[in-house]
């Protein structure tokens, strides 16, 4: 159930995101940033997870559930193709930019929820 309420809810955001976001050009920015968050979040979420702060029911809701369906690979890869066939520069640049960023992505993540963890930084 928490992997089809997760689903569900990262759907929406991605197609509401994604929405907000489709006019600008030359590259698929609603992609991008669906990505990207998606990546942050996950590195955090896993993080907290293997530091024993949150149980495995938030791997299942968010990671598997919600980011599962929020972010999208096939999305970057069928733009990344129509980008291609209309310039090889802008789909390469597309590739290359998706690739680092989500990287960078998941590593801000994964260092957000550290520092959280050592009371570096404070959400409240």
């Amino acid at each position: 159930m928490l992997i089809a309420i997760g689903g569900m809810l990262g759907a929406l955001s991605r197609y509401y995101l994604t929405g907000m976001l489709k006019e600008l050009k030359p590259l698929p920015f609603g992609t991008l940033a669906v990505n990207v968050l998606g990546s942050f979040a996950l590195g955090a979420i896993v993080t907290l997870f293997n530091l024993g702060v949150i149980d495995s029911s938030w791997i299942t809701f968010g990671g598997i559930g919600f980011l599962g369906s929020f972010t999208t690979m096939s999305s970057f890869t069928v733009e990344t193709m129509k980008l291609s066939e209309e310039s090889l520069n802008l789909g390469m640049t597309n590739f290359i930019v998706m690739i680092v960023l989500v990287m960078i992505g998941v590593y801000l993540g994964r260092i957000a929820a550290i520092s959280w963890y050592n009371g570096v930084i404070s959400w409240n």
